[in-house]
Formats: structure tokens, C-alpha cells, sequence
């Protein structure tokens, strides 16, 4: 069972704000409460003032609740609020930028916990989870040239009675543990439109080090990358075009997830035609 109700204002000022809540009644987890408040303020058309203040919660999975050797069917549904902050700049329509800081704060978040003196394992709710950074954005657009670029940069702690692996700590500590999350993101793209014809862009992805957590042993350090891709296309009729997508020209050996290699230098091509 799950009511929900939406609330908008608007004024010819400027200001606008959204309300919401949400209800949901289920046998197995109870009741559970979200919310969105989202007031925002636009200034002369082109720039917006922005506030996101909202709640969210996880229900643990079947396997977590149920499994003969480490389920726990009183597990609690991991709960959080998240608070965004920041300002779009839209003064004309070749350029955009969006500057926006967040905080993410989750309690009762679901670990694994493995006992080595006894071999027990059990999932419990133990830790909370703090998350913030921020994330810029830019674009740029002319008739023949397309420009774009994002930066996030993300960071964390968890408190709990436990490590990454789920071994017991003896008492609550504080510890870096985003999962395979960089701490520094960065996405550049570049597209010129040479001529009526032929068009042409490239792309760079660049990731700092991450952590990745294994079982009954210290974290692995996943090193940072840069990859660059290449596309252009040449359009013979309006309805029929050549393109050749080349990735990662660098040859660049890279894990995303630790032991599963990603993609080495490699490229598709062909044509496509509609009518």
C-alpha cells in the first residue's frame, strides 16, 4: 500500500517549489516515509537558483534476508536523505553551465559480517554511510563546433563496528569506503562539423584510483585510467552515410571491476541508410 502526494507552486517572479511525500506500507519491512522539497528561483530567464532536499530508503534483497548461511530476515531497509545545492547558467542558447554540491547521509546501511573466530557470517544494519562532493558541467554550441565537460569529485566515510571485508573492529570506527567510486571524474567531448558533409569528434574519460573490497583480505587499489575515442562520419546523400567509432586509441589496459579486463583498442564501422 503506497499513497503518495505532489504539491507545485509557480509565481511570474520566478520562484518555484515542489512538495511531495510518499507512504508505503509492506507486511514484511512495516511503514516506511519519503519526501522531495525542491524550491528553486529563476532570474531573468537565465540563471536558476537550485535546492533539493529529498529522502529515500533500500529494502534488503532476498538473498540478504533469506540465505541459510548468512541471511537475516530482521535486516531494516538502509534509510537517506540527500541535500543538493547549486545554479544552472543558460544566457544563451549556445552555452550552459550547472555548478551543484551534495550531501548524502545513510543510516542503517546493510554489511556483510564475518565472525573468524566462529566462521559466522550474517548480514546486519551497521554502518552509516556519509556521502558529498560536487559536480560541474559546461557546454558550449556553434554551428559547426559542439563542446562539453563534467567534473564530479566525490568522497565518503562509513561509521561501523566493522571493516570492508565485514570483519569485526571491536567499536565504531570511521573509514574511507566508496566502493569502487573514483574520487575524481572527468568527461570531455569535442565535435566539429568540417563541413556540410563530414563530421567529426572526440572523447576523453579519465577516472582517478578507486578501492575495491575483497573478502578476507586488504582492499585492492583499481589505478586511475584516461581513454580517448574518436568518430567521424561522412554523409554521401542525406539518407546514406559512412562513420568509423574508434575506442580507446590509446590501447590503454584498465579495470573498471577488479580481474575482467575492459576493451582494449578496438573500433566499429559501417554504413547506414534510411528511407
Amino acid at each position: 500500500f503506497s499513497p503518495y502526494a505532489s504539491l507545485v507552486y509557480k509565481n511570474k517572479q520566478g520562484f518555484n517549489i515542489e512538495l511531495g511525500g510518499r507512504w508505503n506500507h509492506h507486511s514484511e519491512y512495516g511503514n516506511n516515509y519519503t519526501y522531495t522539497f525542491n524550491p528553486s528561483f529563476l532570474i531573468n530567464d537565465k540563471v536558476k537558483l537550485f535546492v533539493n532536499l529529498y529522502s529515500a530508503y533500500k529494502t534488503p534483497t532476498l538473498y540478504q534476508l533469506f540465505d541459510p548461511s548468512a541471511g537475516n530476515s530482521k535486516l531494516q531497509p538502509e534509510k537517506g536523505t540527500i541535500e543538493e545545492a547549486g545554479i544552472e547558467v543558460f544566457s544563451n542558447k549556445s552555452f550552459f553551465f550547472r555548478a551543484t554540491g551534495f550531501y548524502r547521509n545513510t543510516k542503517n546501511a546493510i554489511l556483510y559480517s564475518f565472525n573468524s573466530s566462529t566462521f559466522a557470517s550474517l548480514y546486519i544494519n551497521a554502518s552509516r554511510q556519509e556521502n558529498y562532493g560536487a559536480e560541474f558541467e559546461t557546454k558550449y554550441l556553434t554551428k559547426k563546433w559542439d563542446f562539453s565537460l563534467n567534473y564530479t569529485y566525490t568522497d565518503g566515510k562509513t561509521k561501523s563496528a566493522y571493516d570492508g571485508t565485514g570483519a569485526p573492529v571491536g567499536k565504531d570506527s570511521s573509514y574511507y569506503n566508496l566502493y569502487r567510486i573514483p574520487k575524481n571524474a572527468f568527461n570531455f567531448f569535442a565535435g566539429l562539423q568540417a563541413t556540410k558533409d563530414f563530421f567529426v569528434s572526440t572523447q576523453l574519460h579519465a577516472v582517478s584510483k578507486r578501492s575495491e573490497f575483497i573478502y578476507g583480505a586488504a582492499p585492492e587499489i583499481l589505478k586511475s585510467y584516461m581513454t580517448i575515442d574518436l568518430y567521424g562520419e561522412y554523409a554521401i546523400t542525406q539518407n546514406f552515410k559512412f562513420f568509423i567509432d574508434l575506442k580507446n586509441l590509446a590501447n590503454k589496459k584498465y579495470f573498471d571491476f577488479l580481474g575482467y579486463n575492459a576493451a582494449r583498442i578496438n573500433f566499429n564501422a559501417g554504413i547506414n541508410f534510411k528511407w
